[in-house]
């Protein structure tokens, strides 16, 4: 009689078995990653003629940035309210943003555990010593970073009274970063240039901004080869034909041919560069040949890697997305433990008739 009660209700307790283990998965991943993203505020002082330094030259100065009340909702998710964010020179500089030269050129503060959505900024406010240039900003939207030339004033289109114009603003400057699940990270960059104070009324020498890099018409020969290596886990090692008349060379890259939102720079006479860090999916490449560090060139085709990140794994990163991976899993082994026991104990019973 119990052997047939476990025949009859064993589909019955493994399919409820099923559901409990699905709901347990499913909660643990949905709190351990509620509010996966981060975003770092950065500032760059560069001085009268476009070198980075730490301020120091116009010690006492504090620079803010407002985290404001979200103006409208994208969609991507709950978003929230970024603190404010404040500098003092001298800078303490604890990053390498711009050279890839392993030489600190920025002062970072990063916050994190961030819901994915929509995070809004301020102008920024200078007080404090100095004669400062106006700030300039850049979150990264769609242009990285590479230089001091890679910065924009800051566009409040999306803060005035006529909506017509939003569609119209450097989305690079306007105030606005979303987080997304494709995109969780992201770094806003504001750049302030320490000015010499005017000469006296009646003399001294009259002092002009940096002028303009001299680049020649005849660069370096277009990159017509790139092709890829140890392609795993967020990483790829990019390899490219070496003509020998470049300076250096930028690495631009994205998700998509014409979204190349990240870059860097590769300084002297290489032919491979590492990315680390990448996003799980299809990575396209383009390389710039470089006439100098200030003058760039031609831009090579984009190039192709797939299975960044374990993309291209029978669509693991789409599963891991919605957490079915992770449920599936679990489910399985929880099953399969279930499942055995339950017949282990059946096999007994039966015996013991």
């Amino acid at each position: 009689m119990i052997g047939r009660f476990f025949k009859i209700f064993l589909p019955v307790i493994t399919v409820l078995s099923l559901f409990v283990f699905g709901a347990l998965a499913t909660a643990g991943r949905v709190f351990a990653s509620e509010n996966p993203g981060s975003i770092k505020v950065c500032k760059i002082v560069i001085d009268e003629s476009g070198n980075v330094v730490d301020g120091s030259e116009a010690s006492g100065a504090t620079f803010s940035i407002e985290g404001l009340t979200a103006i409208f909702n994208s969609g991507e998710g709950p978003g929230g309210v970024l603190p404010k964010t404040t500098f003092n020179t001298p800078l303490t500089l604890n990053a390498d943003l711009i050279g890839n030269d392993k030489v600190n050129d920025a002062a970072c503060v990063t916050y994190r555990n961030l819901a994915v959505g929509d995070y809004f900024y301020s102008q920024e406010s200078i007080t404090g010593s100095g004669n400062w240039a106006d700030p300039k900003y850049n979150d990264q939207f769609d242009t990285t970073v590479s230089s001091i030339s890679d910065f924009f004033s800051y566009d409040n289109k999306l803060f005035d009274s006529d909506s017509s114009n939003d569609d119209a603003r450097n989305k690079n400057a306007d105030g606005h970063i979303i987080l997304q699940n494709e995109r969780l990270n992201r770094t806003l960059i504001v750049l302030n240039q320490v000015k010499v104070n005017p000469p006296a009324v009646g003399g001294g020498p009259s002092l002009g901004g940096a002028s303009a890099p001299a680049c020649s018409v005849n660069g370096p020969q277009k990159v017509d080869q790139v092709w890829f290596s140890d392609v795993k886990s967020g990483e790829v090692t990019v390899h490219w034909a070496n003509k020998g008349d470049a300076a250096g060379y930028h690495i631009a890259y994205g998700p998509t041919a014409d979204n190349m939102l990240w870059g860097v720079e590769v300084a002297g006479n290489l032919n491979t560069y590492t990315l680390k860090d990448l996003p799980a999916g299809d990575l396209f490449v383009k390389i710039i040949a470089k006439q100098s560090a200030d003058c760039g060139g031609p831009t090579s085709e984009a190039f192709k890697v797939g299975g960044v990140g374990g993309g291209q794994v029978l669509g693991a990163s789409t599963l891991a997305k919605t957490g079915i991976a992770e449920s599936l899993m679990i489910l399985l082994a929880g099953f399969s433990v279930l499942s055995l026991g339950l017949w282990q104990v059946q096999k007994v019973l039966q015996k013991s008739k």
